[in-house]
């Protein structure tokens, strides 16, 4: 017999059948090729070092505690370009027993695999001995004592692993393990991170009639005034060649440098015996009770050889220095010079 049934019959069995299939695709697990694979968390307890970290590990925080290193064996070419392995269980057991809270009586680390056989001969063993485990005692210094867990007491197994490593670290804090002892060696050096220098600022600047007695003659943070004579009007500046020797020698303290624009400063140039003619001249100035002054042979020019051999005879001491009988001479206002002469 034929059954007809209604439209709406139809579009709820349609619905039945829609809400199925979405539960059923819910419910599958997915394939290992569709999960994406979670990024390891590095080890608190039995972090990862480097070559090149192990100084900071040793020496920088925590400098005072006692080290323990696990050296890995060095993997394979083949394994170049593995993922690094997780530190040992037994290591992680035995670093949770020196760790209350936030405090650590002993730090672990585990050496980098990649590095293994380079720490592993700083230690003085062969790779082929690999893996160790070494503890370290500091001695305030950048320095200390190695000392070498027995492989037969590392290599266990188990708890009595765990148990051999906790004993370990317990002799390296109470310091029951001598630096004659079996397998004591001295701490080796390894390479400090590299600290870039603090590099001074150039001092140079261009002196006005106003700044010239106090910025070069009687700066008594910079005594040694290096000062560039030029044959321009103030106001243009330094040329480049100045700025270069005074960055050349920024990291002396007590050198100043500076110029003036000296066109039309007649008596200014007369008190230091210079006429135009010899400009642009390098001057050495020194304040004071006994004003003095000392002069670069021949002109400033763009080649720095000759200004950087003055400037290094004033700080070694090899140049001479004339007095001043009549002080050191003051600038006149550009308001006050005769623009012809400029």
């Amino acid at each position: 017999m034929l059954v007809r049934m209604s439209s709406s019959v139809i579009v709820l069995l349609a619905l039945i059948a829609d809400r199925s299939t979405a539960a059923d695709s819910a419910n599958e697990i997915p394939s290992a090729a569709t999960v994406a694979k979670e990024p390891k968390r590095p080890s608190t307890l039995a972090p990862t070092v480097t070559y090149l970290e192990l100084w900071s590990f040793l020496h920088a925080k925590d400098a005072e505690l006692p080290k323990v290193l696990y050296i890995p064996k060095a993997p394979d070419e083949d394994d170049s370009a593995a993922e690094p392995p997780e530190p040992p269980s037994w290591l992680t057991s035995a670093a949770m027993a020196y760790k209350e809270g936030r405090k650590y009586k002993v730090k672990f680390a585990v050496v980098a695999a990649k590095d293994a056989a380079r720490v592993a001969k700083r230690f003085g063993h062969d790779e082929e001995r690999l893996p160790l485990l070494i503890g370290c005692q500091m001695n305030g210094d950048a320095g200390g004592t190695a000392h070498t867990l027995s492989r037969g007491e590392m290599i266990a197994g188990g708890g009595a692993t765990v148990k051999s490593v906790k004993a370990f670290a317990g002799e390296l804090v109470s310091g029951s393990l001598t630096n004659e002892g079996e397998g004591a060696t001295p701490l080796p050096a390894f390479p400090e991170p590299t600290r870039p220098r603090k590099q001074s600022s150039a001092s140079l600047e261009e002196f006005t009639h106003e700044s010239l007695p106090l910025s070069c003659y009687e700066n008594a943070a910079r005594p040694l005034c290096v000062l560039a004579v030029l044959g321009q009007p103030a106001g243009q500046g330094c040329p480049s060649a100045v700025g270069r020797l005074a960055q050349k020698f920024r990291n002396d303290k007590n050198v100043g440098f500076g110029c003036v624009g000296a066109a039309g400063q007649k008596e200014f140039l007369n008190a230091f015996g210079l006429s135009s003619a010899e400009l642009p001249a390098l001057l050495a100035v020194k304040g004071g009770k006994r004003p003095r002054m000392a002069r670069m042979p021949g002109t400033l020019t763009d080649e720095l050889a000759p200004a950087t051999a003055f400037v290094d005879g004033l700080i070694g001491g090899g140049t001479s220095f004339s007095r001043l009988s009549d002080g050191l001479p003051s600038l006149e206002p550009p308001y006050l010079l005769d623009k012809d002469e400029m």
